[in-house]
């Protein structure tokens, strides 16, 4: 996802979510060139990306309620 298209999913109110390999959130963080936007949003190992669907169905569910 570039710069541009993080700036128009923020402007959107489009939730931002980032699935990191081989990276931790911190190191992403302290890598020059990584826009500030992402830098900010949700980072999550791929490892748990089960864990996060678990939360974002909790979510879904509670807005529907």
């Amino acid at each position: 996802m570039s710069g541009a298209e993080i700036g128009a999913a923020w402007g959107r109110r489009i939730p931002i979510v980032a699935l990191l390999l081989g990276i931790t959130a911190t190191e992403l963080q302290m890598r020059l060139g990584i826009p500030v936007l992402l830098k900010k949003r949700d980072l999550i190992d791929l490892n748990d990306v089960e864990v996060y669907l678990g939360q974002l169905g909790e979510r879904v569910r509670q807005e529907k309620g």
